[in-house]
């Protein structure tokens, strides 16, 4: 008939604005929910690049940007230059290599004795009893080198020497000339902001943690390269504890493994 119009009832309707507005809302919600999980899982911050396995060795790009310059030496071609900025957050906990350090320091404790000498200016201490000295250096400049038992050589220049409590340097502004005369036994050394090495290579048991715990290795009588190294480090037990940053370490041995930039 004219003027008639036949509906289907099954034909839809249009989507009206007020379901997309809720499709929207949930799609941002759930996009909001995603990238919280995902950064609770793969840290979210500060952190570029990807890690590859490929035929077990591990590759990888990641960069910190602690902005810190400086250099560190080394006599016996341990550690030499000066650290980038692009590094990965580090720790480790491996036997002692022997070791020669130089640089600035913000504090040096030593927990030794033996029969040898700390020179401090003018004044001559003696260090013969053993584990009974507890010896801080504040903002020490100059070298130390160690190996697992003893103290090799400190020669340098420190703000404050204490010697078990006892304020050893003299009451003025300024710096005074600190040296050890023997080599000395330890119990402990600790050195802190910041120890700067460029190369750091040995062969080791222990293990490593690089990128907040998503690379642990387990090191067993393997040689080990850490490259770049900017940190703290303390020794104690027949072991040396490094906790900083690095630019790479490399595992060859049993094992072959690479993290790094």
């Amino acid at each position: 008939m004219n003027g008639m119009e036949i509906v289907d009832k099954h034909q839809k309707k249009p989507r009206s604005r007020k379901f997309y507005f809720k499709l929207l809302l949930f799609l941002s919600f759930f996009g909001i929910f995603f990238f919280f999980v995902y950064t609770s899982f793969f840290g979210g911050t500060g952190l570029t690049g990807s890690l590859v396995s490929t035929g077990g060795i591990i590759t990888g790009t990641t960069f910190g940007g602690t902005g810190l310059t400086g250099s560190l030496v080394s006599t016996g071609g341990i550690i030499t230059g000066t650290t980038p900025e692009n590094l990965i957050n580090f720790s480790a906990e491996m036997t002692i290599p022997p070791m020669a350090l130089e640089g600035k320091f913000a504090k040096v404790e030593l927990s030794a004795g033996g029969n040898s000498f700390l020179q401090i200016g003018d004044q001559k201490s003696s260090l013969e009893n053993f584990r009974d000295n507890y010896i801080v250096l504040e903002n020490y400049e100059g070298e130390i080198s160690f190996d697992e038992k003893e103290i090799l050589n400190l020669d340098g220049r420190a703000s404050g020497v204490t010697i078990n409590g006892i304020f050893m340097t003299p009451n003025k502004k300024g710096t005074s000339r600190v040296s050890l005369q023997n080599p000395l036994p330890y119990f402990s050394l600790n050195i802190m902001d910041e120890v700067r090495a460029k190369k750091i290579s040995h062969k080791t048991s222990g293990f490593a943690n690089v990128g907040n715990g998503k690379n642990l290795i387990k090191l067993d009588n393997e040689q080990v390269s850490i490259t770049n190294f900017v940190g703290d480090m303390k020794l104690a037990k027949g072991k040396i504890i490094l906790l900083g940053k690095i630019q790479r370490i490399d595992v060859s041995g049993e094992q072959k493994v690479y993290v790094g930039v």
